[in-house]
């Protein structure tokens, strides 16, 4: 699922910053996030 979900990198090279938070903001997995002991956990296991 996260292979499927995530963009090609010459496609994320190309956006605007704009255009890259309205991606991510519309990412299907953004809600793992929360699976972590806090955000800032979720971030960096995510990221």
């Amino acid at each position: 699922m996260v292979i499927a979900c995530n963009a090609p990198e010459e496609i994320l090279r190309e956006l605007s910053t704009a255009d890259l938070v309205s991606l991510m903001l519309d990412y299907p997995l953004l809600g793992d996030l929360y699976l972590y002991n806090n955000l800032d956990d979720g971030f960096k296991i995510m990221s």
